[in-house]
């Protein structure tokens, strides 16, 4: 369990370009050679994450020993890559497992209308069966009028498919 924490602070730590860093460190190992002679660096502040290459090692008491190693993407989202047809009107269907995640969802997605990247990720929930996210809704992005959302449970959805 160990490791999938160590996995995912890492990976946040990418998506935030930011290392965070360790709490309580005071001094060095004497022990350890690389932290005396400079090779090596305890990261005591969160400091700039240049990307690259990160290791992770869990060692688990029942032998259960695990090493990842985890590639940081090199191609970075920018928000002034110009987005054709981002200013005209769109639907943008949500499924979601609850009507407050879902208004919640669609607000968010409202105040970012012209980040397709965000979009398709989102929008891939609309497909997910109505077992697992009962609550649908919909809005237009980039409309002047009144935003329109829908809520319905799996069974009404149900219901209406017949």
């Amino acid at each position: 369990m160990s490791g999938l924490a160590a996995v995912a602070k890492v990976i946040i730590a990418m998506e935030e370009n930011c290392i965070p860093g360790n709490l309580h460190f005071k001094s060095p190992n004497t022990d350890i050679p690389g932290l005396q002679n400079g090779q090596l660096k305890v990261i005591d502040r969160n400091s700039k994450w240049q990307g690259g290459l990160v290791g992770i090692n869990s060692f688990g008491f029942g032998g259960s020993n695990v090493h990842a190693v985890l590639k940081s993407n090199s191609a970075r989202r920018s928000k002034d890559v110009p987005c054709n047809g981002c200013e005209k009107k769109r639907l943008f269907l949500y499924a979601s497992r609850s009507e407050e995640g879902l208004k919640e969802s669609l607000k968010a997605v409202r105040d970012h209308s012209n980040d397709m990247y965000l979009h398709s990720l989102m929008n891939e929930t609309a497909d997910l069966p109505p077992s697992s996210h009962p609550f649908r809704g919909y809005t237009i992005l980039n409309g002047s009028e009144a935003v329109s959302v829908q809520v319905g449970s799996a069974k009404q959805l149900l219901y209406l498919t017949h």
